[in-house]
This record gives C-alpha cells, sequence and structure tokens, in this order.
C-alpha cells in the first residue's frame, strides 16, 4: 500500500466487520487518530490498534484538527449515528452504506462533505486482512471536499472508484447483494438439495464453495457470456428436464432454477447456439415455469 500519504486525521465510528477492516487499513497508513464504539466488548477489541489512538464510547465534544470521520454502522443506523456527529469540528464524513447516498446525511451533520464509499467486497468476518481486499471497486457519491478523501481511502486498498449518483444507490447495492449474497444462497440451497438426495462422503458446502469460487474466477477473467458453462449453455435439453424433475417435491427451488436457467438460455443465444436447441430449451423451461409477461 505505497500510496500518497495526505495531512488528514481519521476517526472510526463502528468497529464491526467494515469498521475493523477501515480501521486496520488506515492504522496500517499511520493515520488513524481515534475509534468510538457502542458497547464494551468493542472497546476492548479496539486496542488491537496502536497505542497513540484514542478508543473511546462517546464521541468527542471536539475532534482534532483536519480529522474525518468514518461512520462504519450498519445502513439502519447512519443517519442517527450521523447526527451525533455534527458541530463537532469533521472536515469530511464518510459512510459505506450501499444503498444510502449522501443528500440525507447532510442533512444530519449540516455539511455537504459526505461521501457514501460503498465497496463491491464481501466482508466476512472482523479480522479479515486488508491484503484480501486489494483492488476493490468501489461506488462512489460525495459531495464538497468528501470525494477527494474518499479517493484516497480507495487508493489505500489499491482500488478504483465509480461515480454512482444518489438515484442510483439502490440499483448499485441490489446489484452488489446478487453477486454476493446471492452466491451464499445459492451454495445454501445447493447443501440442501444434497441433503434431501442422500448425497454425502465429503463436506458438500465447501466442495459447492470451491466450484462457486471458480465460476467467480472465470467470469472475472473472461466474462460471464464467454465463461459460462453447463446443461443450459451448451443446449442439453434433456439434461434441464431431469434436473426439474429431481426438484419435482421443491417448489421454490424448482421455481428458482427455471428463472436461473432463462438467464442462461439469454447467455446462450449470445454465444449463437442453434435455434433449434434453443427453441427445445425454452420449450422445457417454460413448462415448467410460468409464462414471461
Amino acid at each position: 500500500m505505497n500510496t500518497p500519504r495526505n495531512d488528514h486525521r481519521y476517526w472510526v465510528v463502528g468497529l464491526g466487520r467494515v469498521g475493523s477492516l477501515m480501521a486496520r487499513v488506515i492504522d496500517e497508513q499511520g493515520q488513524l487518530h481515534g475509534i468510538t464504539v457502542r458497547k464494551e466488548e468493542d472497546l476492548a477489541r479496539a486496542h488491537r490498534f496502536s497505542e497513540n489512538v484514542q478508543k473511546t464510547l462517546e464521541p468527542p465534544e471536539r475532534l482534532p484538527e483536519n480529522c474525518v470521520v468514518l461512520l462504519c454502522v450498519p445502513d439502519a443506523a447512519v443517519l442517527g449515528v450521523s447526527a451525533l456527529w455534527a458541530g463537532r469540528g469533521a472536515v469530511a464524513y464518510v459512510h459505506f452504506s450501499g444503498a444510502l447516498g449522501v443528500e440525507a446525511v447532510q442533512e444530519q451533520v449540516r455539511s455537504q462533505d459526505v461521501a457514501a464509499l460503498h465497496p463491491l467486497l464481501s466482508v466476512s468476518s472482523d479480522d479479515m486482512s486488508s491484503s484480501y481486499a486489494q483492488g476493490v471497486t468501489f461506488g462512489l457519491s460525495a459531495g464538497g471536499n468528501a470525494r477527494a478523501v474518499a479517493v484516497q481511502i480507495a487508493q489505500w486498498f489499491g482500488g478504483s472508484v465509480v461515480d454512482v449518483q444518489d438515484g442510483s444507490r439502490e440499483a448499485w447495492h441490489l446489484l452488489a447483494t446478487l453477486a454476493s449474497n446471492g452466491v451464499y444462497a445459492l451454495i445454501h440451497i445447493a447443501t440442501q438439495v444434497a441433503a434431501a438426495h442422500g448425497i454425502t462422503g465429503f463436506d458438500v458446502e465447501r466442495g459447492l464453495a470451491a466450484l462457486a469460487a471458480q465460476s467467480a474466477q472465470s467470469a472475472e477473467a473472461h466474462g460471464a457470456v464467454e465463461a459460462a458453462t453447463g446443461p443450459v449453455v451448451r443446449g442439453d435439453a434433456s439434461t434441464v428436464q431431469k434436473h426439474l424433475a429431481v426438484l419435482q417435491d421443491a417448489p421454490d427451488t424448482r421455481a428458482l432454477y427455471v428463472a436461473l436457467s432463462r438467464a442462461l438460455i439469454d447467455i446462450a443465444e449470445m454465444r449463437a447456439l442453434p435455434q433449434s436447441k434453443l427453441a427445445a430449451l425454452r420449450a422445457v423451461i417454460e413448462s415448467n415455469g410460468e409464462k414471461h409477461p
């Protein structure tokens, strides 16, 4: 992380998964000045960081000069917590909510210097190494001087920013949720299918997770359309029909399979699958699911 330093000091509010990661990265830069948490047990965890970093349960009456406040709290708490930090001398505020933009927070802190900086990153634990997050893309909405601060944070991750308007924040968060949380759901559902059909002899969940990771790496390397494989993309309607038969007593999973197959048929068409095979796939899928409106 050999990126240029600035002369800001940083105060992290909240020490959950994102807050711990941000605090760790900024502490590595030598610019973490303070941490404020809500609970005593979180305060104990804060002592992992440099001795020179202040650790508190309440916001200080006045922040040090040139201090940036990082609001690393759950989405539902951002507005309420940000209001507590108004008028304490922060030069900028940065929050990490995916769906929330900057305007509502600007009203709470009574400042235009607010950035929303949401990473395309699954922060799965509060001890994630900063190296794991290298190269991440951030969705940025910013007002006033907060943009430069947010870009600096992204640079400390070796990452980049893409501008996302306030009106598009919900859509930004949705695409991130589908690509990340959707994977967890699919692995869980596939694990349940294995259990229902007596498939044992290995760690099913870990094996499926490894397969999902390999697919994601292929999509990153080649693009989802080019990397996609499987019976739908190959035009194997017979196998698709057999899959649907396996799911005859699991209507919710069957409906999900149908929805995903429709998207894969679109990919198959982009890959120039012969029209006869596309028609056969659609016939199988549409006979097992609701018609498109």
